[in-house]
């Protein structure tokens, strides 16, 4: 039901919208988190940098998800 409801146009850009927005808003909640609570510069950056990385794979992969679905159909 999830892929026939991704079918629509509008749909899928409010769904991208959602995910794209979920994403940095947790990118930046962990952003204040690690620079509140780690002291070490060199961790903090490498921390930062990692929880960027990661956050952009996933946020990619999700588009590329609901592309394919919505090309699916």
């Amino acid at each position: 039901t999830v892929t026939l409801w991704l079918n629509n146009a509008t749909n899928s850009l409010l769904m991208l919208f959602f995910i794209l927005s979920l994403y940095y808003h947790a990118v930046l909640g962990l952003q204040v988190v690690i620079e509140d609570y780690v002291e070490s510069d060199w961790q903090r950056k490498s921390l930062l940098l990692l929880i960027k990385i990661i956050f952009s794979i996933a946020a990619l992969s999700a588009v590329i998800a609901i592309f394919l679905i919505y090309m699916e159909f």
